[in-house]
């Protein structure tokens, strides 16, 4: 098991790779789903207004 996880001495790179890749990729999601929630609140407060005319 620790011979896979090592990889031929490559496992530091693969590994770092991995985590570096999942860590942007979440990062993404996070980021989208924050961009999300304020477009959302924005349109919101644009009906307000238009209702409100």
């Amino acid at each position: 098991m620790s011979t896979w996880l090592a990889m031929d001495g490559y496992g530091v790179f693969v590994w770092a790779s991995y985590g570096l890749t999942a860590g942007v990729t979440g990062a993404l999601i996070l980021l989208s789903m924050l961009r999300h929630a304020k477009a959302k609140a924005h349109l919101a407060d644009l009906q307000a207004e238009i209702e409100g005319l």
